[in-house]
C-alpha cells in the first residue's frame, strides 16, 4: 500500500510561526507595541461560503502609521459578491477587478504583519474570513492576538455602559473623537480610519492608567485568537 505523502507547509509559513517562539513581556510600554491595523472587503457576510474580496493594513507603532509599510490587495474572485453587497463595497466582478490570489501576496502580507498585534473594528469576521483562505494554503491560522477597536472602546467612560448586545460602530467612534470620514466601506479607507481611531483610543486608555501591553490584554476585555 502507498501512503499519501503529507505536503509540507510553505518556508514562509515556518518562518512565520517561527517568530512566535520568543515571548513577548507584558510590561512593554503601549506605545512601544507593534500593531497591525487590518481591514477587509468580502462578498457576503457567511465566512462558510463568502469570500474575500481586498484586504488592506497599516503597521503602527508609537502612535505612528508606517505607510511605507502599509498593504493594498484586490483579490481575484472566484464569484461574483452578492448584489446587495456590491453598492457597500463597490467592487464588481472578477472580470473587471484583479487576477491577484492570496496565496500569491500571502507571504508578503505575512512578513508585514509578523507577530503584530492585529487590531481592526469588528475584526472577528476579517480574521475568520482570512483564516479560512490561510488554512486552504498552509494548512495553519494566524497565531496574533488580536483585539477590536469597540471592545478597547468600552474601556472609556463614554461606552462603558452600553449594553454587550448594542454595537460600537465606527462612525460612533468617528464622531466621539471628532475625525472626519474617507473612504469609508472600503478596506484601505476603512483601515486608515481605524488607525487613527487606535491612535485615539490608546491615548484615552493611557489617561486612565494603562501603560503597558499587559495592562491593553488584561481581562474582562476579550482576547480574540483563532
Amino acid at each position: 500500500m502507498f501512503w499519501k505523502k503529507k505536503k509540507s507547509a510553505p518556508d514562509y509559513w515556518e518562518a512565520y510561526l517561527a517568530a512566535f517562539s520568543e515571548r513577548v513581556v507584558d510590561r512593554q510600554a503601549i506605545a512601544k507595541i507593534p500593531f497591525w491595523v487590518m481591514d477587509t472587503e468580502t462578498t457576503g457576510l457567511d465566512p462558510k461560503k463568502d469570500e474575500l474580496l481586498s484586504i488592506a493594513g497599516i503597521p503602527l507603532q508609537g502612535y505612528t502609521m508606517r505607510l511605507e509599510d502599509s498593504f493594498e490587495c484586490l483579490l481575484k474572485q472566484k464569484r461574483p459578491p452578492g448584489r446587495e453587497s456590491i453598492p457597500i463595497h463597490g467592487i464588481l466582478p472578477a472580470q473587471k477587478v484583479s487576477t491577484i490570489s492570496l496565496e500569491s501576496v500571502l507571504p508578503e502580507l505575512l512578513a508585514k504583519i509578523g507577530k503584530r498585534i492585529i487590531v481592526g473594528h469588528h475584526i472577528r469576521f476579517d480574521v475568520q474570513m482570512l483564516n479560512k483562505s490561510i488554512k486552504s494554503i498552509t494548512g495553519g491560522q494566524l497565531q496574533n492576538k488580536v483585539l477590536d477597536t469597540a471592545d478597547l472602546a468600552r474601556r472609556l467612560p463614554a461606552f462603558r455602559k452600553k449594553r454587550m448586545e448594542e454595537p460600537i460602530s465606527l462612525d460612533h467612534l468617528c464622531a466621539y473623537f471628532a475625525l472626519k470620514k474617507h473612504g469609508r466601506h472600503t478596506a484601505v479607507g476603512d483601515t486608515f480610519l481605524t488607525a487613527r481611531i487606535l491612535c485615539a483610543l490608546l491615548k484615552a486608555l493611557e489617561k486612565q492608567g494603562l501603560k503597558t501591553r499587559g495592562d491593553l490584554l488584561r481581562k474582562p476585555l476579550k482576547i480574540h485568537r483563532y
